[in-house]
């Protein structure tokens, strides 16, 4: 009888795993790819390498653009700060001594990958793709 109890509960346990998985983790898993790229725009290592991996493969495939043909868009930080995470999106600040832009980090999970939405090709140059999902730019007033 042991045995069995010890079976069953054995069995159990990766299944309830599983479910904590499923429903602690994305806000954890979205931070880290949030972090991952604003620290390679604080670090100016930008490129389609360190960020192009953290988009979407469905996105790509769906606008049928081909990551080697684009840079990614960013901007260069002093600072950076993680403000909230709320459902599929990560919000965060980035600026410098006299300038803070609101950036919109959407995520969508591939096959349990954390990978960014774009908002797209950049409207300031049709070269580069916005990483993030939307922006408010400069929003500290007391410059």
């Amino acid at each position: 009888m042991k045995k069995l109890l010890l079976l069953i509960v054995f069995s159990i346990m990766p299944l309830a795993a599983n479910a904590q998985d499923e429903e602690v983790y994305p806000e954890l898993k979205m931070k880290i790819v949030a972090q991952e790229v604003l620290n390679a725009f604080k670090m100016n290592s930008v490129s389609t390498s360190t960020i192009g991996k953290h988009l979407s493969h469905e996105w790509l495939e769906e606008q049928e653009i081909q990551l080697a043909n684009y840079k990614i868009n960013s901007y260069s930080p002093e600072e950076y700060e993680i403000i909230a995470i709320y459902d599929r999106y990560v919000i965060a600040t980035v600026g410098g001594a006299e300038w803070e832009h609101l950036l919109i980090f959407k995520f969508i999970n591939e096959d349990g990958v954390y990978r960014l939405i774009p908002k797209g090709i950049s409207s300031a140059e049709n070269s580069y793709i916005d990483p993030w999902y939307a922006i408010t730019e400069y929003t500290r007033r007391e410059y």
